[in-house]
């Protein structure tokens, strides 16, 4: 199977840049603190999700030793990928199609080209991180958390920490990384029950 990775990032970059744009509108550039685009481990999918400031604060009151766990980890975001309220209030819609596509396009790629296929798609979401960074699509915010998350396993992809250290402030690189080598006992927030 022949895939055409441009096209491929373009129509989930387009889709990514329209919910970032109605999630702002929604819920205001400067109440957001964290955006991930988020994959399984075979990249059979691709979401995002958001954290807000409130959000931020209230678990970091509740547990202070666990700041960095609340900031890093996206389960334990307000705004989850998995929340259907999420996706209704801000049109995430047109990423459960282009996940069904990924996930059609796994099993036709057959497990011989696997890695390859996840080593492009891998890269594709850390690519679009960078570019939203750049065309400052959250309005030039410094203090957004971005990051690109596996969302079925605790593992960093090849390259994560040294990107996630380029797109964002050297503040936030260096404790993501001081994070990312430290060893995790992570309990997941039950995330997926709507309000």
């Amino acid at each position: 199977m022949n895939i055409n990775y441009c096209e491929l990032k373009t129509e989930i970059k387009v889709s990514i840049k329209n919910i970032i744009i109605n999630a702002l509108k929604k819920y205001k550039a400067g109440k957001v603190c964290g955006f991930a685009i988020c994959s399984d481990r075979n990249a059979m999918s691709v979401s995002v999700s958001f954290n807000t400031k409130q959000n931020l604060y209230k678990k970091i009151e509740e547990n202070p030793e666990k700041e960095n766990d609340f900031r890093f980890i996206e389960e334990h975001w307000d705004y989850y990928e998995t929340s259907s309220r999420f996706k209704k209030s801000i049109g995430a819609y047109e990423l459960s199609e282009i996940s069904a596509k990924l996930y059609t396009m796994r099993f036709k790629i057959g497990d011989k080209k696997l890695d390859e296929h996840k080593k492009n798609m891998f890269q594709i979401f850390l690519e679009i991180l960078e570019e939203i960074k750049n065309e400052q699509v959250f309005g030039g915010e410094k203090d957004i958390i971005l990051l690109f998350c596996i969302i079925d396993d605790f593992i960093f992809p090849e390259n994560t920490i040294e990107c996630v250290k380029k797109i964002n402030s050297t503040i936030i690189g260096e404790q993501y990384e001081k994070w990312a080598n430290e060893p995790h006992e992570i309990e997941w927030d039950n995330c997926d029950e709507d309000e």
